[in-house]
């Protein structure tokens, strides 16, 4: 049975949510860029999971950040609209009439090619160069966006920037509930300082799996190659209680990589990530099944589970 998802007010949760992570986002950022923040002065609610918020977000700005070339600018907003019949029958994103809450992302990066619009939900679809997008971003953006019934809309111009807005069934009678649901217990402060070592060679998954650990509480230090993985633990020596790691990286394999940094921390605990099946990268010969992993692409629900079984609940 699905847990019941949680209800909370957009204005408050993203609110605290986003000037609680300023630190955190501005460490996705390149020089140059910088985020201005616009909420609606009045209470929306909405029905989703809080940490969906996060992934949305996650997603949506390190988009915009990668088609910001030197100085821009990442507009967060929030707002309250009601879509007739008649706009519903005109083709407006949202099928069906009421009141919604809506959560817009811009940037005034290189914006997207009109011919290219149609395929950006599309998984695995990247206009990045090869090893540096995965390709599943605005996929999994779109799988929040429609598991919860709402409406994701595109707009952009090349040269001038992208917008992406998204529509939010609006809920009424219902107060601000725990953000914690019956099957993912709130960590206490002692368990959020835990340090974690990411590796991952791909910017995107880097960057977001940050941000959803940090939101998490988690202490997080990350590295895009084995050589700074190994530089860093070296430096922090046993402070680091958890490796999460690809297992297909350059110099070097994640298995490789852990077991080299076991050399000076035999207690690190390692959680082994991957686009292949886990019996795929056995048989190559590089992974113990006995070893804690998980299969991208996977939802955040997945891997914080993941993560706190292993620094939590062992």
């Amino acid at each position: 049975m699905k847990s019941p998802l949680k209800f909370f007010r957009v204005l408050f949760v993203i609110t605290c949510s986003l000037l609680g992570q300023v630190n955190i986002l501005n460490r996705c950022l390149k020089i140059g860029v910088h985020y201005i923040w616009i909420p609606d002065p009045r209470t929306l609610s909405v029905k989703i999971d809080p940490e969906q918020i996060d992934l949305i977000l996650g997603n949506l700005c390190v988009n915009s950040r990668d088609a910001i070339h030197g100085i821009g600018k990442i507009t967060i907003k929030t707002s309250r609209i009601h879509v007739g019949k008649s706009e519903c029958a005109d083709g407006h994103p949202c099928k069906e009439p009421g009141n919604y809450a809506v959560l817009s992302v811009t940037d005034d990066g290189c914006g997207v090619a009109k011919k290219i619009l149609p395929f950006i939900f599309e998984p695995f679809f990247t206009t990045k160069e090869k090893r540096t997008g995965a390709g599943m971003g605005l996929a999994t953006v779109y799988g929040i966006i429609k598991q919860n019934g709402a409406s994701i809309e595109c707009t952009s111009e090349p040269g001038r920037g992208t917008t992406f807005t998204i529509w939010f069934p609006q809920q009424t009678g219902y107060a601000y509930a725990d953000l914690h649901d019956g099957n993912q217990p709130a960590l206490s402060t002692a368990q959020c300082k835990e340090l974690i070592l990411l590796v991952d060679d791909a910017p995107d998954n880097l960057s977001i799996c940050k941000l959803v650990l940090e939101n998490r509480g988690y202490g997080v230090l990350d590295a895009a190659s084995p050589s700074t993985a190994i530089r860093i633990a070296d430096e922090y020596k046993c402070q680091i209680k958890l490796l999460i790691t690809d297992v297909v990286l350059p110099e070097m394999n994640g298995c490789d990589l852990s077991k080299r940094l076991q050399l000076t921390s035999p207690k690190l605990k390692t959680l082994f990530m991957s686009g292949y099946a886990a019996d795929t990268v056995t048989n190559q010969g590089e992974f113990d099944l006995k070893v804690n992993f998980i299969q991208k692409p996977f939802s955040i629900k997945t891997f914080l589970a993941a993560v706190d079984k292993i620094l939590v609940n062992s």
